[in-house]
């Protein structure tokens, strides 16, 4: 179950692909998986580049559906954890190594369209907004 992954992947060396704008947060993901291998983008497009040109070897994915520093984006807009997942949805799903998809995201229509998104990937994914500030 991947309440029990977030939890154990602290201590373990693990690689965690992020998708999030917040410097903040990022700061407070690095201390809380400082033993782990983290990549980390804030630009959706860059992020689906990535996957695409050097392959998925990510064990856990926390992704954040509102980029560029906005707050509540609709799902037209262009740099979204929504439109990641759209782009990268086929690799997504055959990440054999992928144990689990965290969306931290704070808007919950944006974080119900990205769950809803990988609904039939057969990915463990869940939606646990991050605490202010983290």
């Amino acid at each position: 179950m991947i309440k029990n992954i977030s939890i154990g992947m602290e201590e373990e060396r693990v690689n965690i692909f992020i998708l999030e704008d917040s410097a903040h947060r990022i700061k407070k993901f690095k201390q809380k998986y400082k033993n782990c291998e983290l990549t980390i983008f804030n630009d959706a497009f860059e992020a689906y580049e990535h996957l695409r040109n050097n392959g998925f070897d990510y064990d856990l994915m926390l992704l954040d559906h509102d980029l560029d520093h906005k707050i509540f984006c609709s799902k037209n807009y262009y740099n979204t954890g929504l439109k990641f997942l759209h782009k990268s949805y086929s690799i997504i799903k055959h990440a054999e190594c992928l144990k689990g998809i965290i969306i931290h995201s704070w808007n919950p229509l944006g974080a119900y369209r990205m769950k809803d998104a990988l609904r039939k990937s057969g990915k463990s994914v869940v939606w646990k907004p991050c605490k202010w500030p983290i």
